[in-house]
């Protein structure tokens, strides 16, 4: 008798093993998980793969808000590079038709060369500034030079007293500019 009660347990125990690898699988596939990404869970599920085990808001309206407040901010960083991008373009152009000119005389046309260097040389120090400070306290930022002056904007939440002195010397170190010269902003 102990022997049949010792099968019968076995047989309920992978009984339920069994099932409950089936219904791991079956909800785990890529068709159920594709079927179950409705546009409201798209968004949820994308930021749980993000941060798995992370503590979460059970309401989603402080996520909500954080998600907008994100969304706000990563637009003004786009438009902002947009904007940029766009006045280096017109003063490259501006610099490239006084080069070009054949009514500018030659002291016009080397020094749009000249400032034509100096534009390229900041657009590059511009760049790399942003990708050294992006890499070292992991914020977005946006760098702007201009006339030996520098204005780092930074995301919210990403400036205190160490990323500042972190900011400043990777800025110095690869403009040349002195720190008096360098703005640091974090963007609201």
């Amino acid at each position: 008798m102990a022997i049949k009660k010792r099968q019968i347990v076995a047989a309920a125990l992978t009984l339920a093993l069994g099932s409950a690898v089936f219904v791991n699988w079956y909800f785990t596939r890529p068709e159920a998980q594709a079927a179950s990404a409705t546009p409201e869970n798209s968004n949820a599920s994308a930021q749980e793969d993000k941060n798995l085990g992370d503590a979460q808001y059970v309401s989603g309206t402080l996520a909500n808000a954080d998600n907008q407040v994100a969304g706000q901010e990563s637009e003004l960083f786009v438009s902002s590079r947009e904007n940029r991008q766009k006045a280096h373009d017109e003063a490259f152009d501006k610099l490239n038709a006084v080069i070009n000119s054949s009514d500018a005389d030659d002291a016009s046309k080397e020094a749009a060369r000249q400032q034509l260097t100096t534009l390229t040389d900041e657009i590059k120090m511009e760049a790399d500034c942003e990708n050294l400070i992006q890499s070292k306290i992991a914020a977005k930022c946006l760098v702007s030079i201009n006339g030996g002056k520098v204005q780092v904007i930074v995301s919210k939440g990403g400036v205190n007293d160490t990323s500042a002195l972190q900011i400043k010397d990777i800025v110095v170190q690869q403009t040349g500019i002195s720190s008096e010269n360098i703005t640091i902003i974090e963007s609201k």
